[in-house]
């Protein structure tokens, strides 16, 4: 009732997957950015100005204490 199953001596093996660079997409500039990746690009800025200002504070207080 069981039967032998014939074993392949060498193991099947998976092909090697090949990562290339994707192409860099073609952006429109006349096109509208949609509302998202405008609040995307307002939020980035928003920090960015808010990074700025934290800088300008230390260094102030930094001179504050080397004049004392």
């Amino acid at each position: 009732m069981i039967e032998e199953v014939e074993k392949t001596e060498t193991p099947v093996k998976a092909e090697k997957k090949v990562y290339t660079k994707k192409p860099r997409k073609i952006v429109d500039k006349n096109a509208k950015p949609s509302k998202k990746k405008l609040a995307k690009i307002a939020d980035k800025k928003a920090f960015e100005k808010r990074k700025v200002l934290k800088k300008k504070k230390v260094k102030k207080k930094s001179k504050l204490k080397k004049s004392r």
